[in-house]
């Protein structure tokens, strides 16, 4: 649940940028990385544990200091929180043990309903 969190702000990130991180121009065969998002250098490393962290590590740095201005402080927290939801040190979530069941098993519904919590909250 907490990797389609991760999902969720980095498609809030280019909501809020207004620009997808993907070029699709007619004469690539597949999707290219804008180079003012994401460099050719971190999706290079080879190490997958690495690039993927050098990637979050891009976008959390670009929802910091670009959507402030244009979505507000609301919307960007938000979005810093969903890009390290898994982080140990995220506290916008709140405890772990909140979100699981007597078995311990995670309760989709409950990240849902802490989502959508935050989601309204940005409402004008």
């Amino acid at each position: 649940m907490q990797h389609d969190i991760y999902s969720l702000g980095v498609c809030l990130l280019e909501i809020g940028l207004w620009q997808s991180f993907l070029l699709w121009e007619d004469n690539l065969e597949s999707p290219a990385p804008r180079e003012e998002y994401l460099s050719k250098e971190d999706l290079a490393i080879k190490n997958p544990q690495r690039r993927a962290f050098q990637v979050k590590k891009r976008l959390i740095k670009l929802a910091e200091e670009r959507l402030l201005g244009s979505m507000g402080q609301i919307y960007a927290s938000t979005v810093v929180s969903y890009l390290t939801c898994l982080d140990a040190g995220n506290t916008g979530f709140g405890d772990q043990e909140d979100f699981e069941d007597d078995s311990g098993i995670l309760v989709g519904v409950r990240y849902v309903e802490k989502i959508l919590m935050q989601l309204l909250a940005m409402s004008v």
